[in-house]
């Protein structure tokens, strides 16, 4: 109608302030311009503002971060976290060399910002460093992987010591490394002697993966599950009238055996490795990666291959180019636990999979502690939606999650620790001990890479990321073979690989 017209016209007229978790933008009109650039500045150093507490049920809390207007509640001292600041700054062009620092990151636009974790990069960047409670690693791709060839005699880097160099060694990335490395064998022939590298951390995987049973099945990874759970039990409404029953049974990836899997396969499949971090990618004409590799201290190092393909998650951005005019990507955020309790509060046989009950806001007499008046909070104008997904995991173990499906500004991940434990207090569900604490940050939809480029990409560096569960590791391990054969296809056909065959 006229009057949706004109406030559109209004919208599109005047600079827009858009908030961005904790942090704030202010982005010119054409927010999805290529050439903004989005700046992350120091944050100001501010005292801790987490706290353990006994819970007046008897049970130990795990730490809590409070807004303002709760310490006094809860009797909290002073000193919660200025909110980073973000500014936008049109018609520059940005470093695009990924970085693990919070300090003057510089991202192309407002797409790239929230791929590499918005506002809630610090978390990010907690659960992507976290060696896994129970587990060794010692370098287990290393001990496993062939390294790089070596330099032939007077031959100097960069060096073209691999054909296909797959970036990522997450389950994307092992998965396509030795689907390509099995096929260019039997597709290319023994003659062919095409090499497939691999380059990325030698670390464990650490994020909890939830999968439907029939999807491992398919792919003859059932071996690879540590709990099934019979079906699916959802919540969308407050009472037994919006319980859902999905008869269909979930299952708890295990993790050290997925990885174990697939890292004999590419030790089976002659698959090369080298422990680092790609720094920088230039594929105008052949692909020249530069890494920061292990064993030479981090130090620079120039590869030379024919194809290089990004599988090392949704950060991979800053190498790739991207389709304009697409909608702006949002972000999935969840915060989970790992806890000894006294009592699981579900059925124990059945995953506890999407609770949208609203048993801690205020809605259930007697069960939430106090109103909350705050952003995302609920029963405010900005309120979020989020839900609870819990497993049991035998014995007095369980894992809790609050999570936010998707928002276009992420929920902080304190309001969702917050919200989780208000949720469990209602549902007098005693915690003993943390064992384990989990930030997932996935983004979700945004623009496409472009084809026409010598960098391809995989997994969810790909937007491969089911658009309304933010689900992508059963999908990636599913189309790694189908990928692979289209690459080895298009080889045979070019004897070999350019921009022009990466349009095909």
């Amino acid at each position: 109608d006229s009057d949706s017209k004109e406030r559109e016209r209004e919208r599109e007229s005047r600079e827009m302030t858009v908030v961005l978790g904790g942090g704030v933008a202010s982005i010119p009109k054409g927010r999805t311009n290529q050439q903004s650039v989005v700046v992350v500045t120091k944050p100001q150093a501010q005292p801790s503002c987490c706290s353990s507490r006994r819970n007046k049920r008897g049970g130990v809390s795990f730490p809590l971060p409070l807004a303002g207007n709760q310490r006094r509640h809860l009797g909290h001292r002073s000193g919660f976290p200025k909110p980073l600041r973000v500014v936008a700054e049109e018609n520059s062009v940005a470093e695009t060399t990924p970085s693990t620092s919070e300090i003057d990151l510089k991202f192309r636009d407002l797409n790239d910002y929230v791929r590499h974790g918005g506002s809630e990069r610090k978390w990010l960047l907690a659960q992507a460093n976290k060696t896994h409670k129970n587990k060794t690693h010692d370098k287990k791709i290393s001990s496993l992987l062939k390294p790089f060839p070596p330099l032939s005699e007077g031959e100097t880097s960069p060096s073209k010591r691999v054909d296909i160099l797959v970036v990522g060694c997450g389950p994307a990335g092992l998965a396509l490394a030795c689907e390509l490395a099995e096929k260019s064998k039997t597709m290319l022939g023994s003659g062919s002697d095409v090499k497939i590298g691999l380059v990325g951390p030698d670390v464990p995987f650490v994020n909890t993966y939830g999968v439907w049973e029939d999807e491992f099945q398919e792919l003859g990874l059932t071996h690879c599950l540590e709990k099934v759970y019979k079906d699916a039990v959802n919540y969308f409404g407050e009472d037994e009238k919006g319980r859902v029953q999905v008869p269909r049974k979930y299952a708890k990836v295990d993790l050290q055996k997925l990885q174990d899997h697939l890292l004999k396969r590419c030790k089976d499949a002659g698959v090369f490795y080298e422990e680092g971090e790609v720094s920088k990618i230039d594929g105008e004409k052949k692909v020249d990666v530069v890494m920061k590799t292990a064993k030479n201290n981090m130090a620079n190092e120039h590869i030379n291959c024919d194809l290089a393909i990004l599988a090392s998650g949704a950060a991979s951005s800053a190498f790739l180019e991207y389709e304009t005019g697409a909608p702006d990507a949002g972000a999935q955020t969840a915060y989970g636990v790992e806890v000894e309790i006294e009592d699981y509060p579900f059925d124990k046989n059945s995953m506890h999979f999407m609770d949208f009950r609203r048993h801690h806001s205020g809605l259930w007499p007697g069960t939430a502690l106090e109103s909350r008046t705050e952003d995302w909070s609920w029963g405010t104008k900005k309120e979020m939606p989020s839900f609870l997904y819990a497993m049991y995991l035998g014995g007095n173990k369980a894992f809790f999650q609050e999570t936010c499906l998707v928002s276009k500004d992420a929920v902080p991940f304190k309001v969702l620790k917050r919200r989780l434990k208000t949720r469990l207090d209602s549902l007098d569900v005693k915690v003993k001990r943390v064992l384990d604490e989990e930030w997932s940050y996935i983004p979700v939809g945004g623009p496409l890479p472009k084809p026409e480029q010598n960098v391809l990409a995989y997994g969810a560096a790909a937007n491969l990321v089911h658009p309304a569960s933010g689900y992508s590791v059963a999908k990636s391990l599913t189309l790694a073979p189908t990928f692979a054969s289209e690459i080895c296809e298009i080889w045979k056909s070019r004897k070999g690989w350019d921009r022009d065959a990466s349009e095909e």
